[in-house]
């Protein structure tokens, strides 16, 4: 007994037991937490492929190959959702009579430190229904494009540059059209507008229904004239402000939250009208912000345009994250600010000119440098067009993110 209660009471190796104990139990906390992380972050994976998914399945709904475009889409997207791999068949419906796609994939991601426990494996199941394009959300669409004299000048690849604008506006309004099933909708939700610009507000045309009479307006157009890009994009806020009001006298229930806005800038030069330039450009600025921070999104298209020009197309434009353009009143872009004070900064200079009126070729460096980390940010809002064959497919493009709108995942 004398050995018994000598041993029980000698405590020299309790520390060595309990750190052992310690380090094993915060050896498999911390394993549990990578494979829990690891389940997390793939999850987020399957979710935004299956999206993506019923989402190019929804805009296929009247293809007879819609089933076969899911699938194909799964399979060329998921190396996307690695490490987890398929498990089975997705399941793919389309049900016509509620206007809903539905997308089910099952995954399964190996576990290496669950593996060591007996359960090395954890499927990852995400199922997304989809809205056909049925209708389309109330939409008001106002265009302010450059109709000055140069805009009669021919691309590089021999097309005259205002008879492009006319037949990319067509392909835009196509691609909006493609995608409404019900085509009443057009003449009921979509409304568009027109402000075209030379150094004074050139045509018009008031915001209607659908869009043949902008079509229409657009096509009548002729260049001439220098350029005041101020005068349109504040006549075209105006058409949407004025819009506003007349959905709601026309329907009081209206509910302005359900309406999309969005103002198409386009220009193929700089602004050159009467007075001091930079005037013109700083108020164009101030509108495009001011629109942005009342919730309109605004796509800011260059033909063709030189450094300043690009510059304030590129500050006009919406902050392709939301959240950023939210904050662009405190965030002032930087765009233009890259034309100015920063650019003779970074050249060294008092004045950032050369004789000739242009930038120095340090002012060009830092400029161009400058610009690049912007439009990154801009990338879906501000389109560079060099010729016709690229202005056109812009446009199109334009047309078909407006459409995105119009399709809501719905669980």
């Amino acid at each position: 007994m004398g050995i018994v209660k000598k041993y029980s009471q000698d405590e020299s190796g309790n520390f060595a037991i309990m750190a052992s104990v310690c380090t094993t139990v915060l050896l498999l906390v911390t394993m549990m937490a990578v494979d829990f992380a690891k389940v997390v972050s793939t999850k987020r994976k399957v979710a935004a492929v299956t999206d993506a998914a019923a989402l190019a399945g929804a805009q296929a709904f009247d293809s007879p190959e819609r089933a076969l475009i899911v699938q194909q889409f799964l399979e060329a997207n998921g190396s996307q959702m690695l490490p987890s791999k398929f498990v089975g068949e997705p399941v793919i419906r389309f049900d016509d009579a509620s206007g809903d796609v539905f997308v089910s994939v099952a995954t399964e991601v190996d576990l290496p430190f669950a593996k060591m426990l007996g359960n090395g494996t954890q499927q990852v199941d995400y199922k997304s229904i989809v809205a056909y394009p049925n209708s389309i959300d109330p939409l008001t669409i106002a265009f302010a494009l450059d109709v000055s004299g140069s805009m009669g000048w021919n691309t590089k690849d021999g097309q005259v540059k205002l008879n492009v604008l006319k037949e990319a506006t067509k392909q835009l309004f196509a691609e909006i059209d493609s995608s409404v099933r019900n085509k009443t909708s057009i003449e009921k939700y979509l409304r568009t507008g027109m402000s075209a610009f030379s150094n004074v507000l050139a045509a018009e045309q008031a915001m209607s229904w659908g869009f043949i009479d902008v079509e229409q307006a657009i096509d009548g157009l002729v260049a001439g004239g220098t350029t005041n890009s101020a005068v349109a994009l504040e006549n075209a806020y105006k058409q949407i402000k004025d819009d506003r009001a007349y959905r709601q006298s026309v329907d009081p229930t209206f509910n302005l939250a359900t309406l999309d806005e969005f103002v198409i800038f386009m220009t193929d030069g700089e602004n050159t009208a009467g007075g001091i330039p930079e005037i013109l450009d700083e108020d164009s600025y101030e509108t495009c912000l001011t629109m942005r921070d009342d919730g309109i999104e605004v796509y800011a298209v260059a033909f063709t345009a030189p450094t300043k020009g690009q510059l304030l197309l590129i500050d006009c434009a919406s902050w392709d994250n939301q959240s950023v353009d939210a904050e662009s009143k405190r965030n002032r872009n930087r765009g233009r600010r890259c034309g100015g004070e920063n650019a003779r900064a970074s050249a060294g200079q008092n004045n950032a000119r050369n004789n000739n009126g242009g930038f120095s070729d340090r002012a060009e460096e830092a400029l161009n440098q400058c610009r690049a980390d912007v439009v990154d940010d801009k990338k879906e809002h501000y389109f560079d067009a060099e010729d016709a064959k690229s202005f056109k497919e812009i446009f199109r493009l334009i047309g078909q993110k407006i459409n995105e709108s119009s399709i809501r995942i719905k669980s």
